[in-house]
């Protein structure tokens, strides 16, 4: 408590003082996460908005009718104007907008400005069991002399819903509120990661209500029960979340945090390594696969006794998991489901073990895999950018390097809109080797193509079903832009980003006139 008052005393100090040159103070977040990240300057903490001006550059590149990235955190709602909507969107920026009444003036300046208006809201535990009130009414209950962790007695009977009744009909009058004060709203991207999905199965069967409530058959292992509380959580979300978004809104992108499409044949992997049950299609109209740097997530990839510790090593995994959800859900998508979206989580580095053991990914890795997710059919991105103490450079640092390489792959913004993404095959993260691809769209293809690891190499791009190319791949990656020629039964390099270095080496056939040696021949080709 006594802090409070040093601390809002200083905010008015540096309120006070005249504006200072920021772009030439914005702090140097190291590509190399083990190197030293430098000390936060206060202005960092006070004014976000103020800061991205400063730090992040305007796009190069037209954005079109492409979302731009959504940011976790924007700001302060009480300070936020016209400018501060325009000068974000000029970065291909937009805030989310916290599911809360007291946001809709917020709501209503972004649509001014000709942002869109992205909902947010983010619950966790018993939610929304807990609405109702007397856990009597809502909460798993055990025998008299049982000796259970008092957390269980707080978690749910799962197929209890008078709670999700609740929360939908709130949801609801929020959203009606938002509609009668004008708010065209674009989307609502939802955090809801709750209960039932958060049940132990150990709890639930060790309640009252198993072999009642809660299914026998649901109960008989582990595995068993974490289907069924994960498809009975996916589909409670459908009817009371993504059916009332609906109702009020229903030309908007409705989706929550770990909505995908998981079947047997392509299960999606969790952060634990463990396959998600198959889940069937849902009136969320589309999917939210997460791509964050989670260091429990890298650790589980690999054997007690391999975990990595060379850089290239711990790169090399931090972008296999980030592709990972995105692929195994965009393959599921463009098999039995096209017509869905798919709105991709990311953050480069997400902490969940107390003491590390697997460093970060760094920056230049976390830019490559933004890359590729882009190519593998992302339509939107959010990007969390929590602000936590003592890592608001970071979250800066994820914010720099999403937007780049947005700017970077709104070149083929065409691509983007229209292709179709012509692999989801995930790199073997235990070894150096290439990672490719790519969208195609007619007879043309944009493709990314970079060497994970130690060395350099080449990859085979299939690029049309019997049409295969001989790609150069390397460490820092090359966007080849290729054409396929019918008439000459091959593929062809149109152009590379960067283009291949000149070979200084090779004879010239000039003379240093510029004309031809004599008795050369004149015919071009």
């Amino acid at each position: 408590m006594t802090a409070r008052p040093i601390l809002l005393c200083a905010a008015l100090a540096a309120i006070a003082t005249p504006a200072l040159a920021l772009d030439a103070r914005c702090p140097q977040y190291p590509e190399d996460p083990r190197a030293e990240v430098p000390a936060e300057p206060l202005w960092l903490t006070l004014d976000w908005p103020r800061t991205i001006e400063a730090c992040v550059p305007t796009l190069q590149h037209e954005r079109g009718k492409r979302r731009p990235l959504v940011l976790w955190e924007g700001g302060d709602a009480a300070a936020f104007t016209d400018k501060t909507a325009k000068m974000l969107l000029d970065r291909g920026l937009v805030p989310a907008v916290r599911l809360d009444l007291a946001m809709i003036p917020v709501a209503l300046q972004l649509q001014k400005a000709g942002a869109p208006v992205v909902l947010l809201d983010a619950r966790t535990g018993s939610w929304p069991y807990d609405l109702v009130g007397d856990p009597a009414k809502w909460a798993l209950t055990f025998a008299q002399n049982a000796q259970v962790p008092d957390a269980w007695r707080r978690l749910p009977v799962p197929g209890r819903f008078e709670g999700w009744a609740i929360a939908a009909q709130r949801l609801r009058d929020v959203l009606r509120s938002f509609h009668e004060a004008g708010v065209r709203v674009d989307a609502v991207w939802l955090d809801y990661e709750t209960a039932p999905a958060n049940i132990p199965f150990e709890a639930a069967k060790a309640s009252r209500e198993a072999g009642k409530e809660i299914p026998a058959r649901a109960l008989a292992s582990n595995e068993a029960f974490h289907r069924y509380r994960w498809q009975l959580w996916l589909q409670l979300l459908s009817a009371y979340v993504a059916a009332p978004v609906r109702e009020v809104y229903p030309a908007a992108s409705v989706t929550n945090w770990m909505v995908m499409l998981s079947t047997l044949e392509t299960p999606v992997t969790g952060w634990d390594n463990r396959p998600l049950p198959p889940s069937g299609l849902t009136l969320f109209n589309a999917t939210n696969p997460v791509a964050y740097g989670v260091d429990r997530a890298v650790l589980a990839s690999w054997e007690k006794d391999q975990v990595p510790t060379d850089a290239d090593a711990v790169d090399r995994a931090y972008v296999g998991l980030l592709l990972r959800q995105p692929s195994q859900d965009g393959q599921n998508r463009q098999r039995i489901a096209p017509h869905l979206d798919s709105v991709v989580w990311v953050a480069r580095e997400v902490q969940q073990l107390p003491d590390r053991k697997v460093p970060a990914m760094s920056r230049g890795a976390f830019r490559e895999a933004l890359r590729h997710l882009w190519l593998r059919g992302a339509d939107a991105m959010e990007v969390y950018n929590g602000q936590r103490p003592g890592g608001l450079a970071a979250a800066l640092a994820e914010v720099q390097d999403s937007a780049t390489v947005f700017d970077e792959m709104l070149k083929y913004r065409d691509f983007l809109d229209q292709g179709e993404p012509m692999t989801f095959a995930l790199p073997a993260v235990q070894e150096a080797g290439p990672l490719w691809s790519g969208l195609r769209m007619a007879e043309q293809a944009v493709v990314r193509v970079v060497w994970l690891g130690e060395g350099e190499g080449s990859a085979e791009v299939e690029g049309w079903p019997g049409f295969k190319i001989t790609l150069p791949a390397t460490r820092a990656g090359t966007t080849y832009l290729v054409k396929l020629n019918r008439e000459a039964g091959r593929l062809e390099v149109l152009s590379s980003d960067p283009p291949p270095p000149k070979d200084e080496s090779a004879p010239s056939d000039k003379k240093p006139d510029g004309k031809k040696k004599n008795g050369e021949s004149k015919r071009e080709g």
